[in-house]
């Protein structure tokens, strides 16, 4: 999908024609609160993408989808290893521009298509000409770069659609009250993208990410360069959500927050789904909201 075209349906889509101010995106946001509260979601069966070994194979799978269920699963399986691979800097200087461009390309997909799915009303067409866009630009890579999936907690670790969906409509409720304000989101890569997408194109405010993980090794929050004046930019002066699926001890979390604030971010919270998080957990963090299945946390400045 090209920006052009995601720029004129997140407009029609989610917020109203007027020009842009607070009543009217108040406004949006209750329209979009009300559809997805009366949203059914498709039939959630156990789908995956596992047996695909390269970014050619993928393409393959991904031109013959017609499930709702397998688009949303596919879209992690291009985000997932392409970002990745992006981190592991494997692109030479020929290659890196179109790699960039389709991971921006299936993030742009991934907020529209998941938007519209936890709606209640997937476009499995629009996704499918996304991927015939996208094409020519993976074929550049699709030979000589790694195709290194990572299991994710969704679909499997106590996080499912409805549990998604139930935490979109919690965020969009404190929107609305008043208790929250989100200028930008931060997504800790990969496993949160199905929650920051749909949340992205729901506030319809920008999205990013940044991925720490000590499974990998990463010491500190690690991005892909080409996106760096983006994530700067974005976080400076605005109140800055970082979200994690899922919160153990808070280390991660906790590091991609203090990331964005040393971006020059007003101000900074976290968010996941699931969350086992105690008080003398890693990172000076305070959970403030401790739901079943929607979790928020700051900076704890008294620890």
């Amino acid at each position: 999908m090209s920006i052009q075209l995601f720029e004129r349906w997140r407009k029609q889509v989610i917020v109203p024609s007027k020009e842009p101010n607070e009543s009217s995106q108040q406004q949006g946001i209750e329209d979009t609160l009300k559809r997805l509260s009366s949203s059914k979601l498709p039939r959630i069966i156990n789908s995956s993408h596992e047996g695909i070994y390269s970014f050619g194979e993928w393409l393959q799978y991904a031109r013959d989808l017609s499930d709702p269920n397998q688009v949303r699963t596919a879209i992690y399986g291009l985000f997932q290893p392409l970002y990745d691979a992006l981190i592991r800097r494997e692109f030479v200087d020929s290659t890196l521009p179109d790699a960039v461009a389709v991971l921006d390309g299936i993030i742009s997909e991934g907020i529209k298509f998941l938007t519209d799915f936890y709606l209640g009303e997937p476009n499995v067409a629009s996704f499918k000409e996304s991927v015939q866009a996208l094409e020519p630009k993976i074929s550049t890579f699709a030979r000589e770069t790694s195709y290194r999936t990572k299991a994710r907690n969704i679909g499997a670790n106590a996080i499912y659609p409805e549990d998604i969906k139930q935490f979109l409509q919690n965020y969009l409720e404190r929107t609305l009250d008043g208790k929250q304000q989100t200028d930008f989101i931060i997504g800790c890569a990969c496993g949160s993208s199905e929650v920051v997408m749909p949340l992205a194109g729901m506030l319809n405010v920008d999205l990013g990410f940044m991925r720490r993980s000590w499974r990998r090794g990463d010491s500190e929050p690690r991005i892909v360069e080409a996106h760096a004046d983006f994530l700067r930019g974005s976080s400076q002066r605005k109140t800055v959500l970082c979200v994690e699926d899922y919160v153990c001890s808070g280390g991660s979390l906790s590091a991609v927050m203090r990331k964005a604030q040393n971006y020059d971010a007003a101000n900074v919270y976290g968010a996941s789904v699931r969350s086992t998080f105690r008080s003398e957990g890693m990172g000076n963090l305070r959970e403030t909201v401790g739901q079943t299945g929607f979790h928020l946390f700051e900076f704890d400045n008294a620890r």
